[in-house]
């Protein structure tokens, strides 16, 4: 005659070696002294202990994760709500034409890995909050540019001092009084000798 075992603490199998459905808040483990090692009811899936075995399904308000407590991508956790509240997750501001992977930012804040709830990740040369403009020195932001804007390409004798040397959307240079030209390379007619000199070239 063969015995059965009678399963207790929501255990189940042959030798109640594992959990019965929906009790895998705990990996099973045989007894140990007076601790029963009980498998337990699942936690709530916005719980934060991760270190549990239950997994949720039909995440909601844009979470995602074992226990739907991570922010999908392109948003990020509100510092100031709880995660089970429908706005615990808010959209990214991201331009998308300036930042990094198409406008996602940080999804929570990390000071060890250098990361801010909801910071927009920028380009190479782009700038702003939202990485929604070029840096100095550069013009033409662009979705489909890997560094976002292109550096201006202007003649340092020919353009202003003191400014960004281009246009940040057209890339026009800005020339000195007696030069032209794109690239501010040219002197003006009945002009030469194109120089660092304040007014760009000389009179003939």
């Amino acid at each position: 005659i063969h015995g059965r075992c009678v399963c207790k603490h929501h255990t189940q199998g042959l030798n109640c070696e594992r959990c019965e459905d929906f009790y895998h808040d705990l990996p099973w483990r045989p007894a140990e002294g007076s601790s029963t090692n009980a498998c337990r009811r699942e936690c709530p899936c916005w719980h934060w202990l991760l270190a549990h075995g239950a997994v949720c399904d039909d995440c909601q308000h844009n979470t995602m994760g074992r226990r739907c407590h991570l922010c999908k991508p392109f948003y990020y956790r509100h510092p100031r709500s709880d995660i089970r509240a429908p706005t615990a997750c808010a959209p990214c501001d991201c331009d998308p034409a300036g930042s990094l992977d198409g406008g996602a930012c940080d999804g929570h804040t990390d000071v060890a890995l250098g990361m801010i709830a909801g910071q927009c990740r920028c380009k190479e040369n782009v700038a702003g909050p939202r990485c929604d403009r070029c840096r100095h020195g550069a013009y033409g932001l662009s979705h489909g540019d890997p560094q976002g804007c292109q550096p201006c390409r202007c003649d340092p004798r020919g353009t202003v001092m003191g400014s960004s040397p281009c246009d940040p959307i057209s890339g026009d240079c800005y020339c000195k009084r007696f030069v032209a030209g794109r690239s501010c390379s040219q002197c003006v007619p009945e002009f030469w000798g194109l120089s660092y000199d304040l007014g760009g070239c000389r009179p003939c």
